[in-house]
C-alpha cells in the first residue's frame, strides 16, 4: 500500500496490526515519506512502532505515544522537520516526555535515555533531565533553535550524529564538574582527559579557534557546519 500521495490537514489512521495480541506492531516504513501527513492517531493497543514508520513525514507537528508502546524502531522519527512536541501517556512504563522531548526509561537501573528532541521545538535552552545516561543517535539532528544544552552529571554516552546540522544555533554545551566521561571548556565538548575534541557547537560565531594542546584527536564530524570558522 502506497501512502506517499496522501494530502490534507488532518489524517486519522487506523493501521492494520501484525503479531499476537500482546505485541501489536505498526509495520516498518508504512508511512515513510508521507510529506503531507499532519496528524496521526496510534491505536491504544499498539506495542511497537517499527523502524522508519514516520521517517520523512515533514508536515507532522505533534505526536502522541500511547500507554502500551514498548519499542520505537530505528529512525522511526527521523526527518520530522515540523514536529514541535512529543506527548507520552502518563501510564506508559517505558517512554516518558519532558517539555516535549522523548525519553526511554529503564526501570531495572532507574535511568533514562534521551531518544528524540523535536526539530521545531523553539526553546533556546534545554536541561537534559537527571538520571539520563545516554543520548541516542541523531537525537538533535534537525533542530535550529537550541542555543544552550545542559547535560547532567551522570551522562556517560553520546551516540553518533547527535548534534544539530545545517545552520544550527547551538553555541554552548555544559557538563557539571565531576563527570567521569566528559568536560566542557567555553561551551565546547571534550572527553574527560581532554585528549579528544568531541564537538565544537556549530552556531558559535568566533572566526578562529585554538585547539587545546592536550587534544590529540578531533572526532569525526565534530566541527561540521561551523560556518564562521
Amino acid at each position: 500500500m502506497s501512502e506517499k500521495g496522501l494530502t490534507g490537514h488532518i489524517l486519522i489512521i487506523i493501521i492494520v496490526m501484525s503479531g499476537p495480541p500482546a505485541i501489536r506492531t505498526i509495520s516498518s516504513g508504512v508511512l515513510e515519506g508521507c510529506t503531507s501527513l499532519t496528524s496521526v492517531t496510534i491505536d491504544e493497543g499498539t506495542s511497537v512502532i517499527s523502524s522508519y514508520v514516520f521517517k520523512g513525514c515533514k508536515s507532522l507537528t505533534e505526536l502522541y505515544i500511547p500507554r502500551n508502546i514498548q519499542e520505537i524502531g530505528l529512525e522511526a522519527l527521523l526527518g520530522l522537520s515540523s514536529l514541535t512536541k512529543i506527548t507520552v501517556s502518563s501510564d506508559n512504563k517505558v517512554f516518558k516526555e519532558h517539555e516535549g522531548v522523548l525519553y526511554r526509561y529503564d526501570k531495572n537501573y532507574d535511568l533514562y535515555y534521551l531518544e528524540h528532541y523535536p526539530s521545531m521545538k523553539e526553546s533556546t535552552t534545554y536541561n537534559v533531565i537527571d538520571k539520563t545516561h545516554w543520548i541516542d543517535n541523531l537525537a538533535f539532528i534537525n533542530n535550529k533553535f537550541l542555543v544552550t544544552l545542559n547535560l547532567p552529571l551522570c551522562i556517560d554516552d553520546i551516540g553518533e550524529f547527535v548534534w544539530p546540522s545545517g545552520y544550527p544555533s547551538l553555541t554552548t554545551i555544559t557538563v557539571p564538574d565531576g563527570n567521569e566521561h566528559f568536560v566542557t571548556v567555553d561551551g565546547i565538548l571534550y572527553n574527560e582527559e581532554m585528549t579528544m575534541l568531541l564537538y565544537y557547537p556549530a552556531g558559535r560565531t568566533a572566526t578562529s579557534f585554538t585547539v587545546p594542546g592536550t587534544v590529540v584527536t578531533i572526532a569525526y564530524c565534530s566541527m561540521q557546519d561551523c560556518q564562521y570558522l
